[in-house]
């Protein structure tokens, strides 16, 4: 659709340019006919482009979703309008497997899109180990307060997490958030794994598509976002780890840095382009795995790939399965990701443009390898704290055994060192949540911050809240649970994390914090008031920060959050064991010395190859590398650009510059005639579309408006004479008790 109308545009743009040249020349050689002749059809051109709203009508109606959504309501702390799997591009299946994403083609029968339930998820592997999910996934979720007023709403879009593998957007319930705290929440799916992240190395499979996903997300909310009230102007996009990288990596492309911003502030909890597990560094070497994996390995990579399209989603999957190591997830494809972001961020006309174009608020929690209890749970001694840090640095580092011992000599206080195994513990776990997600974390936030980098308004936090156990076991309750049916109770509870009930973990691991953001403890029994007390400071600063990008609460000196700066570096605590009257509370320097460390210093010891994915997987995988990209023949496909301008070249002549008067004259003519060509068949042609789409927009509406009358009934929604509503009576539109 967009492609279309900005084709048309094109059209427009290069008719104007090319008349206002004509004219111009003209105009200086005093050629009066010509002169009268091109005042006529500059007027054409006038009444010409005041088609152009009709045909943007006419194309978004042909090429959107559905003329009309129904939507539903429920009662939460209020009343919420929720509409549910609203498609925002074509099922990239077939010959769109591995492809942009394609507009969605709404049906010819005139009948209401149904969004009252979530659809499929992509596909991916449960918790059981089986391959679940449909590859028609491209849905999303959007939210509206019920309490209606005359103005726009600020968007709050959220990225899921999952390590680019797995998770889904409806397991992310954003009616709480959005009816307590005035905002529109907007959740969706992108495609996962090899199906959305496959980078051949060539023009067969390029990467990101799931990247490419998101963005089309972000187009969608543009076009659409207004019609269910909600401010074009004023989108937040917010994720978490998977889903932070993400959001981060939008920031930098230089696919969003049009004039036209497809949203304004960037929420990163728990993730960084910088993380060594954000980004892939050697898409080539699983590209190569999952091919061989398949059976698909040939002798050319256009053959392979044609026997990839012939799988089914779960065959990839379940290919996917079997590669070890970091596999799918975004890389460098020489367009949307031009390079790795560390190098990304060097380039002096990237940063240019985006000095204060974006607000960023960054932070991690302060256990976030909860996860890896399993093998810190080892760990009571130094000996044991060494084996830790060989066993998680081989990944990364050839001689892993030499930077174990660099990071111990940073690490471990000399003068007093942990005198108890819990002591060894906490400090295995600060390493690892230092190098994959504090150090990153803070590297981005100094960049967006600096008066050399982005020079932009910066935030910083830290979560250190302990779940109640009441989270935990409810947690606990939904991992995995297939059988759930009522996908709201599923919400953000499956990610939260249980570990015994001990002081091992004593504050919040990898994504607890997530739950607290969308309110859950409100909509929980069993939630303590401390939960409550942090859950509501969560939701307040981050729609605050999306209102207006402050996250401070207003008129309230106790609960200001400074902006973070390289000088003080700033930033807020929710929660931990200090935790009194407030709940939050003012720190500086989070780790500096460590975090400097890993981000400043780390390069001078000159050992292994750096955050590089394939190191740990070809050294430690224990196979030959008879599986390589170089197994596979791979076609280079190259193209050449021409730098001629004709246009730029006449008007250069008509200015008297190097062309001699005869050449001139023929390219003053030349120009002449084919602007009146132009003009003729566009006339012609936009006329025919004019009319058309005259016709086929009366008495249509693109999206669901929704009016809500002064005692409460449901007004002026014509589809609802033929669909009911959930939470209402189809007849008399009258909300009914939930």
């Amino acid at each position: 659709m967009d492609a279309k109308i900005h084709r048309s545009g094109e059209i427009l743009v290069f008719f104007g340019i090319s008349h206002i040249s004509v004219i111009f020349v003209f105009s200086v050689t005093d050629f009066s006919l010509l002169n009268r002749s091109n005042v006529y059809l500059c007027r054409v051109l006038y009444h010409v482009s005041r088609c152009w709203d009709r045909i943007r009508r006419y194309y978004r109606e042909k090429y959107n979703a559905r003329r009309h959504i129904v939507g539903r309501v429920r009662n939460v702390s209020g009343i919420v309008e929720e509409y549910l799997g609203i498609p925002y591009a074509a099922p990239p299946v077939g010959d769109l497997r591995w492809k942009a994403p394609a507009p969605h083609l709404r049906s010819d029968k005139g009948e209401a899109w149904n969004a009252t339930y979530p659809r499929s998820q992509c596909p991916q592997e449960s918790s059981s180990g089986n391959v679940t999910g449909d590859e028609d996934c491209l849905y999303l979720n959007v939210y509206v307060p019920s309490h209606r007023t005359s103005e726009l709403y600020p968007v709050m879009i959220f990225f899921h997490p999952g390590s680019f593998q797995t998770d889904n957007g409806s397991a992310y319930d954003g009616a709480l958030l959005s009816d307590q705290k005035g905002v529109i929440i907007v959740t969706f799916n992108y495609r996962l794994g090899a199906l959305g992240f496959l980078n051949t190395g060539d023009n067969h499979a390029t990467g990101n598509y799931g990247l490419l996903d998101q963005k089309a997300i972000l187009e969608w909310v543009q076009d659409n976002i207004e019609n269910f009230q909600g401010d074009p102007d004023s989108v937040t996009i917010f994720g978490a780890a998977a889903g932070a990288v993400s959001t981060l990596l939008h920031a930098i492309s230089p696919q969003t840095q049009s004039a036209k911003k497809l949203f304004h502030r960037v929420i990163s909890q728990s993730g960084s382009p910088f993380s060594w597990w954000g980004f892939q560094t050697n898409p080539k070497y699983y590209a190569a795995k999952i091919i061989n994996e398949t059976g698909c390995l040939n002798s050319t990579m256009q053959s392979a790939m044609k026997c990839m399209r012939t799988l089914t989603a779960h065959d990839i999957v379940k290919a996917q399965l079997k590669v070890e190591g970091n596999q799918f997830g975004p890389t460098a494809d020489g367009n949307y990701i031009t390079d790795i972001p560390d190098v990304m961020v060097t380039d002096m006309d990237l940063i240019s443009n985006l000095q204060g174009r974006y607000e960023y608020l960054i932070g991690v929690n302060d256990f976030e390898t909860g996860w890896d209890y399993q093998h810190i749970e080892e760990v009571e001694d130094k000996e044991g704290f060494v084996q830790f840090l060989r066993l998680r640095l081989r990944e990364h580092f050839e001689d892993y055994v030499k930077m174990a011992d660099i990071v111990s000599l940073n690490y471990i206080d000399p003068v007093n060192p942990p005198s108890t195994a819990l002591e060894w513990k906490h400090l295995s776990f600060n390493v690892s949540r230092d190098f994959m997600f504090l150090a990153p974390s803070v590297n981005m936030t100094w960049l967006a911050s600096s008066d050399d980098g982005f020079n932009s308004t910066s935030y910083f936090y830290l979560f250190s809240h302990k779940p109640s156990q009441a989270l935990v076991d409810a947690g606990e309750g939904m991992c995995g649970n297939t059988s759930v049916t009522d996908w709201y109770f599923q919400a953000t509870m499956q990610i939260l994390t249980a570990f015994p009930s001990n002081d091992t973990v004593d504050g919040a691991t990898h994504n607890d914090e997530i739950a607290y953001v969308f309110g859950v403890p409100f909509s929980l029994e069993g939630a303590t008031d401390l939960d409550r007390q942090i859950s509501d400071q969560m939701m307040t600063r981050w729609t605050n920060f999306a209102k207006n990008g402050n996250p401070s609460r207003e008129g309230d000196a106790e609960a200001m959050w400074p902006e973070f700066k390289w000088e003080t570096q700033r930033f807020l605590q929710f929660g931990g064991k200090a935790v009194t009257e407030n709940v939050t509370r003012v720190g500086a320097h989070l780790q500096s010395s460590e975090v400097i460390f890993w981000t400043r210093e780390l390069e001078f010891f000159g050992e292994g190859k750096g955050f590089d994915d394939s190191v740990g997987t070809t050294i430690n995988s224990g196979e030959t590398t008879t599986i390589s990209p170089n197994n596979i023949c791979v076609t280079e496909v190259t193209t050449e650009a021409t730098t001629e301008c004709c246009v730029c070249t006449a008007i250069g002549t008509a200015l008297g510059l190097s062309l001699a008067p005869e050449q001139a004259d023929v390219v003053i003519y030349t120009l002449f005639v084919v602007s009146l060509v132009l003009t003729t068949t566009l006339l012609i042609a936009m006329l025919r579309w004019c009319w058309c789409s005259s016709e086929k927009s009366k008495n249509r509406d693109l999206l669901i408006e929704n009016h809500y009358t002064s005692d409460g009934t449901l007004a002026g929604m014509e589809m609802y004479n033929s669909v009911t509503l959930e939470g209402h009576d189809s007849k008399s539109g009258q909300i009914t008790a939930l």
